[in-house]
This record gives structure tokens, sequence and C-alpha cells, in this order.
């Protein structure tokens, strides 16, 4: 067995997190429950350098000297080009298939009484004869309301010519920034910077005067509140004022950060964002050095946080064992104390060991069964949304190519990828596991959609699909305006995200 390391992650009851409910809550008991129904839309997302006219912007990549958009990302209504090739299965809690259906002009819906107890429902795609299957079970369904509605992505490569665009109304726009601020008058004995920085979400621009106009090129989408920060220091590690472009029509008056407090990170955090979600936005206001270990961190702040201003911390740390494992840690600040602790140990009460050995194995029934039992040890409190993707390496065409589970956290680290075809253990031999947990305080804190667009291809790739287990090839798709609410929602949660 391979050596294990301890790492100080535990149970979600206690210190930070109480603050947001405390522990999980038992079932109550009443009236039966009523028939929950699912929807799901299968398109075909592609890049194009054009506009298209009623077309849905699903995302975009900007030129920030320009603010002219350079690539639009449109999903493209399939009908039943793929009806042969997609179908949904239904399994019980051992990954046997209990019944299958198909999809319909590229769509299917279902009810939760479809799914048996404890089981899964399973899409299936195949592609030149390889499967490629996305799972999620009833338990994660039942536990996420939002996902009632689903439109995913397609595996299989189509010509976008011979398809229509999915239409849409509410397209966000590209716009140029006119706004003007003043320093605030209560300033005195720091040191101040000349420069001050303007952030939106898809542009940057740094000067040292306090205004902006449309001809200095500066570009936001028309759902943001842009932003302006000075500091006390080059690094921009000491925030001295800031203002939001919404806080008045005329000459804004930017906030003093007045006070400051100090903490220490854990150890195997590499930085730590100092930043406030804002209306549905969020902008990072101060990223500090944590490489050096045990060394204190002073971060800037106003006495007193303005209406509708959440701060939060966030910190990252990859390789953070020798296992290999990364770490996203988000706390949101209370702003009547201002205290910040970026250990787990704050979250988390008991231990929990992380270590690098996560195994398949065929079940009697013909299931996949991955243990993460000796990669990681989750208690019985411990509430997390997990996925889980595995993926087979030996050939180039094998019967099944990747499996992706999404599903709740279990004590016992088994976690079932059903029997969707017939493999033997040869065809589990040679495989790449990925997990991924985020733990937080009660079931439905963090929204499950945050958690599932973080496997979409990126825009860096063109939204191309790399063939890799860090994306999924029925990938959630959202309008812009919806992942950037669900990205800024997410600053305001206490969670520990972990990668192995």
């Amino acid at each position: 067995m391979k050596k294990q390391t301890m790492l100080p992650l535990a149970a979600l009851v206690s210190a930070v997190l109480a603050g947001c409910g405390g522990g999980s809550g038992g079932g109550g008991g009443g009236s039966s429950a009523s028939t929950t129904n699912y929807s799901i839309e299968f398109v075909y997302t592609e890049e194009s350098d054009t506009l298209v006219n009623n077309a849905q912007i699903y995302d975009r990549v900007v030129d920030t000297d320009t603010g002219e958009v350079t690539g639009y990302l449109y999903a493209y209504d399939i009908g039943s080009a793929l009806d042969n090739n997609i179908s949904i299965k239904f399994s019980d809690s051992d990954g046997i298939v209990q019944s299958t259906e198909s999809i319909d002009d590229g769509s299917i819906t279902f009810t939760d009484a479809d799914i048996p107890d404890d089981g899964f429902v399973t899409i299936v795609e195949v592609s030149n004869g390889t499967d490629y299957a996305t799972t999620f079970s009833k338990g994660y369904l039942e536990a996420n309301a939002n996902l009632t509605s689903m439109v995913l992505t397609v595996q299989t490569q189509l010509n976008a010519d011979n398809y229509n665009e999915v239409t849409g109304s509410n397209n966000l726009t590209v716009e140029s920034v006119d706004s003007s601020y003043s320093s605030n008058g209560d300033i005195g004995g720091r040191d101040i910077e000349a420069s001050k920085f303007y952030t939106s979400t898809i542009d940057a621009y740094t000067t040292n005067s306090l205004s902006v106009s449309s001809s200095d090129g500066f570009y936001a989408l028309s759902d943001d509140i842009t932003s302006v920060a000075q500091y006390s220091d080059d690094a921009q590690q000491e925030l001295l004022q800031y203002a939001f472009d919404d806080w008045g029509t005329d000459t804004i008056t930017m906030t003093y950060a007045d006070d400051s407090d100090t903490f220490t990170p854990n150890n195997f955090y590499d930085t730590v964002t100092i930043g406030i979600e804002y209306k549905d936005t969020y902008k990072s206001l101060s990223e500090l050095d944590a490489s050096t270990d045990n060394e204190t961190l002073t971060y800037y702040h106003p006495s007193d946080a303005g209406d509708d201003e959440n701060w939060y911390v966030y910190a990252s740390g990859s390789d953070i064992n020798s296992a290999g494992w990364s770490a996203g840690f988000n706390q949101h600040i209370d702003e009547s104390t201002w205290d910040v602790t970026v250990d787990e140990a704050s979250l988390f009460t008991g231990m929990v060991s992380l270590g690098d050995s996560t195994d398949s194995s065929l079940n009697t029934d013909g299931a996949i069964e991955v243990d993460t039992s000796n990669s990681i040890q989750i208690s019985e409190d411990n509430i997390a949304l997990v996925r889980v993707a595995w993926r087979n390496g030996n050939s180039d065409n094998p019967l099944l190519k990747q499996h992706t589970l999404y599903t709740e956290a279990n004590e016992e680290g088994i976690y079932i990828l059903p029997n969707i075809v017939d493999i033997d253990t040869d065809d589990i031999s040679g495989v790449t596991i990925q997990e991924n947990y985020w733990f937080t305080a009660e079931s439905g804190d963090l929204d499950s959609r945050y958690a599932m667009t973080r496997f979409f291809p990126s825009s860096d790739d063109s939204w191309d699909f790399n063939d890799t287990i860090e994306q999924d090839y029925h990938a959630l798709l959202l309008t812009e305006s919806t992942r950037h609410e669900l990205e800024a929602e997410s600053f305001t949660v206490n969670y520990l995200a972990l990668e192995h």
C-alpha cells in the first residue's frame, strides 16, 4: 500500500462554517414527495468569428485593445441527428441497467420515479464504435434542484453548417466604460502609488487618472459592474482605496481602506486573493504572496463594508502533498470582525487522510467500482459534491473511452459507474482516474452548476474538446450571464475544493 499523507481536513461542522448553519441536518417526515420532472437537451457547440443575428451567445473572446469580439461560442440545434447515437440508461444501486430510453429529436424527459432508489441515470453516446458516458446519481439530482433542466454538449463532431444556431434575445454586449472618481479625503499617513487599476470581467486598464472615457479603450460586458483600486505599494498588495462604477452617476468618491488585519495561511497555499462579491459580480482587490511558509500576511479593508459588499478570501495551492493533490479554499469574510483564517482547521474537525492510490475494478455485476479509500478518507458527516472521471488509455478505439460520475461523497469511498457496456478486466487496466470534491457546510451551499462548468472546454482553446479527462464530454452549457452570476456567487460560500 502506498504511503498516505495526513492533512488537516475534516468534517464541516465548526468554526467559520458554523455561521452558515452548522452540520448536516436530518430529513424530516411528512407527506409523500411529489414527482420531479427532468429534461435534457443535447446541442453541438462550435466557435465562430461571425456575429449571427438572433443567435444565443454562450461565451466570447474580446480583443481588449479594440473591444472587438474575435470569437463567439454558439450552440447548434442538432434535431434528430444523433438520436440513434445517444441513449439514457437507468441503473440500480449496484450499477445494473434496469431500463433504456432513446432520445427524441435531440432531447429527453424523465422523472425521478424512473431512477431506481439509490440508483443512477447515465447518458451514453456512441461515436465511431466507442462509448462516452456521463452518470448522475439519483441522490445528486435530488440534492440539486437547479439540474431539472440541462443543456448538454455532445461529443460527436458535426458540421455546424448543417444546423441552425440556438436562438436567444438576451445576449450581452461589449461596452466602453466612462466613469469618474475622486480620492477619499480621509486618506492620510500612508504611502500612495499614483496608478489606478480599473477592472472588468473581460479587461483591465491602468492609468494615473481618476477617470476613464470611451477613448481610453477600457471595455466591459453589459452585465458587469467595473471597479477601480489604488494601492500603497507597487505590488498591489496594500489596498488604499477602491470604488464601483454604479455608486453614482457623477464623480464617485472612493472608499478608504482604513483598517487592516493579519493572518497566517496554511503552508500548502501558494497565493491568497482578497476580493469582493458585489451584485452578482466579483473583483479581486489584492493578491498576496503566500509562498513563504508560516509567513504572516496583512490585508487592508475599510472599517465598515459598503452595502451589497461580500468580502472573501480565496487561497489556492498545487501539489499540496507528495500525492499531487491541489486545493482551493474560499472563505466569506465576516465584515463585523474581519477575521481571516486560511486553514482548513477553521472549517473542519477531525482528520481526513489524503493519499495517492485510486483503483478501479469490475464488480460481480460488471459495473466499474472506483475505490478512492486509499486516496481520500471522508467521514460520514462530510458533505461534498463529487466528480469521478474514469478514462481508458489502453487503445485508440476502446469499447468505453470515458465514464464521468457526478454524485455525493460517501464514507466508504466506493463509487459505482453503471454497467453500460460489456467490458472485461483487460479494459480496466492502465486507466486514468481524476477525483474532484467540493466540501461545504450543507448540501446546496455551492451551486452544482458552478462545479460542473469547471469542466467545460476553455476559450483559450477555442472551446474545442481536447479529448482529456479534465473535460466533460457532455458538458453543462450555460448562458454568459448565468455563468458570471454563479462564479460571483461561489465567492460568498465557504468551501474547500480538492483535485487529484
